[in-house]
């Protein structure tokens, strides 16, 4: 994905914060229409389900409450159990690798989602890890993927970001 996508996304969350509320749909679309015409790409923003999907240069980004991980997100990657997904992207690069980045929020701490990852990415070598307090990241290499899980403390909450590239 383009860094295209950043000043987008930008656009796109200070638009979604103005939609007034009485013309919900007609301020969607109007959003909608900005958006694709910044990014190149399709928009569609359901505010019933509270999700805000961009489809362009053979990626996604789908952010919100409906957000899922993809069907063909790798199996081989460690989910961690019962966190919700914030916001998920798909994209593939210029020779048609996949790449994922998935952020999820649990309410369980970090210390516990650290450990989690370090005893379920079976498959995968921890090529290096970082502890930096609040935040630990984490690099894992299979023969197949390269995977980063960043977890954060967010007061009673963790955040993971899982970014999985092909190889």
């Amino acid at each position: 994905m383009t860094h295209r996508y950043v000043a987008s996304l930008a656009v796109v969350l200070a638009l979604v914060a103005v939609a007034s509320s009485g013309c919900k749909r007609l301020a969607e679309r109007a959003e909608e229409k900005a958006i694709e015409r910044s990014t190149g790409g399709q928009v569609k923003i359901d505010d019933k389900k509270g999700t805000l999907t961009i489809i362009a240069d053979g990626g996604a980004v789908t952010m919100g409450a409906a957000a899922t991980i993809p069907a063909d997100f790798p199996k081989e990657v460690a989910v961690y159990p019962g966190a919700k997904p914030q916001m998920v992207a798909k994209s593939l690069d210029p020779k048609g690798k996949q790449a994922w980045s998935v952020t999820m929020e649990t309410p369980d701490p970090s210390a516990k989602v650290v450990a989690y990852y370090k005893a379920n990415m079976t498959g995968f070598t921890q090529a290096s890890t970082m502890d930096m307090g609040t935040s630990n990241m984490s690099v894992y290499q299979s023969p197949r993927y390269d995977a980063t899980v960043v977890i954060n403390s967010e007061g009673a909450k963790s955040l993971i970001s899982l970014t999985v590239a092909s190889k």
